[in-house]
């Protein structure tokens, strides 16, 4: 098994069944709790288990794995210019609906997509950046949107937030653009265009 010198660790497994199983089997002897997003192809193993493969299950995961309140996921169509919004999991769905649509470039769904990059902020009062005031309104200090990839093609955006002030780790970061790419290959047979 694996030894731990942090007993607030929580691994989150996001894959396919390769993945999942290497990473179950090397956690096996530990007490180590283990979040599972099935993101695979064939996803034997998540089925096996009965484990969802839907975007809200994803979210889910996402939110109560980081200790955050609500997720979006916004979507990109083909050829389109402004991402429209597909999911929203979690605290105050009305503050979210705000808005129901972003052109590329505008507010934290906008800004990521268009670079490609995540962005965060702890500050969200005095985000010029961010639009939907009534997430703010509603509580919400510590915000991020990360790019939905598929290759190198944005496909849409998600969006975590938090009432509670926190940091957004670098691990956590790179957890939330690793699960960005599989949740882009989850929602490829909606936004359709080149696979890659």
């Amino acid at each position: 098994g694996i030894k731990v010198a942090n007993p607030d660790l929580t691994v989150v497994a996001v894959g396919g069944d390769g993945t999942l199983r290497e990473v179950l089997d090397g956690l096996l002897d530990s007490e180590i709790p283990v979040a599972v997003v099935p993101l695979g192809t064939a996803n034997v193993l998540a089925l096996d288990l009965e484990l969802p493969r839907d975007v809200d299950r994803v979210l889910d995961v996402v939110l109560e794995t980081m200790g955050m309140e609500a997720g979006e996921v916004w979507l990109l169509a083909p050829g389109e210019k402004e991402l429209w919004p597909y999911r929203q999991r979690g605290f105050t769905p009305a503050a979210f609906r705000e808005k129901m649509s972003f052109p590329l470039g505008e507010g934290f769904p906008g800004i990521a997509a268009q670079s490609g990059k995540p962005i965060f902020t702890c500050d969200l009062a005095h985000e010029a950046r961010f639009i939907r005031r009534g997430i703010v309104e509603a509580g919400f200090t510590c915000f991020g949107a990360i790019p939905l990839l598929r290759g190198e093609e944005v496909i849409g955006a998600m969006t975590v937030g938090s009432r509670h002030m926190r940091a957004i780790s670098d691990a956590e970061t790179e957890f939330l653009v690793s699960l960005g790419r599989n949740l882009a290959l989850l929602l490829q047979p909606l936004v359709g265009g080149e696979k890659g």
